[in-house]
């Protein structure tokens, strides 16, 4: 079994994305995430590799909205700043909510920066669990 060293940014990229378009790979045999558009096409390229069949890709899963929603209630739920609390409370849920969530923490720098770090904790937890799944063995470097 290799050992990979996959770089932490780019598979929590690649985890919290959501646009449909691009599927994100992890190259088993090097430790690379690999960017891949819809309209791929394995003829394309120089190396004629098609990520969606190769077993030498896997392909990376996205955060459910669902586990979206439990992150951002786990911070929220920790915020000592009661206007703070009762704003996010009220933009949770429902369409365009993590992008409302993430505006209303720029007004508050110091919360923002909290956010990026314990977002990124919890999606690391998540690649973790992911991880364990698979037959490598994965650092996560940065």
């Amino acid at each position: 079994m290799p050992h990979l060293k996959v770089e932490r940014l780019d598979i929590i990229e690649a985890f919290e994305s959501n646009n449909p378009s691009i599927s994100y790979f992890l190259n088993r045999e090097s430790g690379e995430v690999i960017k891949v558009p819809e309209d791929f096409c394995p003829d394309e390229t120089i190396l004629g590799i098609d990520y969606f069949s190769d077993p030498k890709f896997i392909r990376i899963p996205r955060i459910s909205d669902k586990e979206g929603l439990r992150i951002r209630e786990e911070y929220r739920i920790q915020i000592q700043n009661e206007d703070l609390y009762d704003k996010l409370e009220d933009i949770l849920m429902g369409r365009g909510a993590l992008k409302r969530f993430v505006d209303i923490l720029r007004v508050y720098p110091k919360y923002y920066t909290d956010w990026l770090d314990f977002k990124n904790e919890e999606i690391i937890k998540i690649i973790k669990d992911w991880i364990k799944d698979l037959d490598l063995d994965i650092d996560l470097v940065n």
